[in-house]
């Protein structure tokens, strides 16, 4: 008699079980962790804000991603602190960061997504992956415009600094492909 959580599956089903309960255990860690950090640095409220702005915009958008778990943990946490330490103490003059905050909208607009290597997006991923994430930058500039009329510093502060970040994050996944391009192009040169 077969016993525990994934008992009655196949071994490649109860693999790939595991590895999807086992990240989803990493993630609610992750943003459990970073909103301690929110937290002690005194800004519980923001951080959660923009943990759920940039987190619903990572997983359509795509970007850059680390080729190891250590590298992708030790990444998003120093990311993280740096948009948590932006959020507290980086205060712009309103034309720069109206300019920056757009200037990452529209950038995010124009290029979403980008896949990695580890996931490639076909034609219709792409299509259903870029209209979604589109969405979610165009409703989070709307949340930073409205934030700026109504003169809510949190919601200006977080929608700008997620976007801001998701630009910079997008365009290194960019730069990323392109290398991997470039050196795929050079191994099939070299045959």
């Amino acid at each position: 008699m077969k016993t525990g959580l994934f008992a009655d599956l196949s071994e490649e089903d109860k693999e790939i079980a595991e590895y999807g309960l086992n990240q989803g255990m990493v993630l609610i860690g992750g943003q459990v962790l970073a909103a301690i950090v929110g937290w002690l640095l005194g800004i519980p409220g923001q951080a959660v804000l923009f943990l759920a702005l940039s987190y619903i915009l990572r997983v359509f958008a795509g970007g850059y991603h680390a080729t190891t778990p250590v590298r992708c943990g030790v990444i998003s946490a120093v990311s993280i602190l740096i948009c948590f330490l932006c959020i507290k103490y980086i205060t712009l003059p309103p034309v720069l960061l109206h300019g920056l905050t757009f200037a990452a909208g529209l950038f995010l607009l124009r290029f979403v997504p980008v896949d990695t290597a580890n996931k490639k997006l076909d034609a219709k991923e792409e299509q259903a992956y870029g209209r979604t994430a589109r969405r979610i930058v165009l409703a989070e500039m709307s949340i930073y415009l409205f934030s700026a009329v109504l003169g809510w510093e949190t919601g200006i502060r977080c929608a700008s600094v997620s976007l801001i970040f998701m630009a910079v994050n997008i365009a290194f996944g960019i730069a990323n492909r392109k290398r991997r391009r470039a050196m795929n192009d050079d191994e099939n040169t070299a045959l």
